[in-house]
């Protein structure tokens, strides 16, 4: 069983923040899957957009390394929606920048022993620029429920791709 996606809802009231977690399974049918675990054509909501997860971050609603982590897995996803909804977007400096340190503080919040983390971390690297580190990372996973990603990230290491591409699962 994978994980999915951690929603994060802002009630449209007081503007509290909920988290809330979810498991990919039920019925996938039509679902487009991208390299940084992001599902689209599924998703039930509307996000919270860059700005707000910034301060989502900068807010006390963050209580620990976990927390942290998944805010900032959600800004990374985020800003990758951005060339998933238009592919031939580029990013201004500003938000390069941003989307480059918010990778960097993300890498070391995640656990490489965990072979879903691992593959999170390959692709990290490779949006980095990183490619022979995302390939050593990949050489890590052994979970064979991870082996259509493990191909797409390695091909798009190979074509120095640095960018959010959709995995076809076999």
């Amino acid at each position: 069983m994978k994980l999915g996606n951690q929603y994060v809802y802002k009630c449209p009231t007081c503007g509290n923040l909920l988290y809330n977690n979810s498991l990919m399974s039920g019925n996938l049918y039509g679902a487009k899957f991208y390299s940084d675990g992001k599902m689209k054509d599924a998703e039930p909501v509307e996000f919270l957009d860059v700005d707000d997860l910034f301060r989502v971050l900068d807010s006390n609603l963050i209580e620990n390394k976990q927390d942290e982590k998944s805010v900032r897995i959600r800004i990374w996803r985020t800003f990758n929606d951005r060339m998933r909804d238009n592919p031939s977007y580029h990013f201004d400096e500003a938000d390069e920048q941003r989307w480059i340190s918010n990778i960097k503080k993300l890498i070391p919040l995640l656990n490489s022993s965990n072979d879903g983390q691992a593959i999170m971390l390959a692709e990290l690297h490779r949006n980095l620029s990183e490619f022979e580190r995302c390939a050593e990372i990949l050489d890590t996973v052994t979970d064979e429920d991870y082996s259509d990603d493990i191909k797409e990230i390695r091909l798009n290491c190979l074509f120095e791709n640095r960018w959010v591409v959709q995995i076809v699962y076999s």
